[in-house]
């Protein structure tokens, strides 16, 4: 499938920085991202809770927003953008599945700083507290806002 002119017009307008934009990328694609979290756990034979859930993909959502969007900066438009996000999110989460999973866990709030260093792992803790709220489910989501004073960079 080739890319849409709405996924099109909707990147152009999150690298430009449009809020709007952005909260529209999320609300259109948090239940892509919710889908492949727990697809990706059932490929673990994990069982996450709603809140590991809700962390993984607000991680996800973390991780395209960082840097000025560098990953949706990547993204070339020789697939849909479903599939790119798709793609993304399961290196993303299975990367955190298997810390998780080396280092016996249920949940990636029982991990300590410590124990992500040692099992080569990053934990995303900075000023995404908006991110945390914003992308709890796709149903219940509040849409996410980039804060420009958190995130200079970006607009």
């Amino acid at each position: 499938m080739s890319l849409s002119t709405l996924d099109r017009d909707l990147v152009r307008d999150c690298l430009q920085g449009d809020d709007a934009a952005w909260r529209s990328f999320c609300e259109r694609f948090a239940a892509l991202i919710t889908h492949v979290v727990a697809q990706s756990a059932l490929s673990f034979e994990m069982e996450i809770d709603e809140s590991t859930r809700n962390e993984l993909v607000t991680e996800v959502f973390s991780s395209i927003f960082d840097r000025d969007f560098t990953l949706l900066r990547r993204f070339r438009g020789e697939s849909s953008l479903a599939t790119y996000l798709t793609i993304i999110a399961r290196r993303i989460v299975v990367k955190r599945l298997q810390g998780m999973k080396a280092l016996g866990t249920k949940s990636s709030s029982e991990l300590s700083p410590d124990a992500l260093s040692d099992a080569g792992l990053e934990r995303r803790i900075d000023s995404r507290s908006s991110i945390d709220q914003a992308v709890p489910a796709p149903s219940t989501a509040e849409p996410l806002v980039p804060n420009a004073k958190a995130h200079p960079e970006a607009h």
